[in-house]
């Protein structure tokens, strides 16, 4: 498995985007961070804690997500929600 360490919930003390759904993770909000090795390269992987939990309840993305390619905390393509989910912003 690609993941590297064990998963942080620091509170950000300067903004990110969320490798999951490529929305801003803002000063002072809790996130969801670990350590991703693919090949040679290493990356912090960072995610608000609602795409924590649809990156850990899907069984398509074990092997990594493209940046942003989600949309918050679900499974939909980024900016075609269309599921039942209430809207996360």
């Amino acid at each position: 498995m690609p993941m590297i360490g064990s998963v942080t919930t620091p509170r950000a003390r300067k903004e990110h985007e969320c490798w999951w759904c490529g929305e801003k993770i803002r000063v002072g909000e809790q996130y969801s961070r670990w350590l991703w090795k693919e090949s040679e390269d290493v990356e912090a992987i960072k995610v608000h804690p609602e795409c924590n939990e649809a990156w850990a309840g899907s069984s398509d993305v074990e092997d990594g997500v493209p940046f942003g390619e989600f949309s918050r905390g679900c499974e939909c393509q980024s900016g075609f929600c269309s599921c039942d989910k209430p809207a996360l912003r």
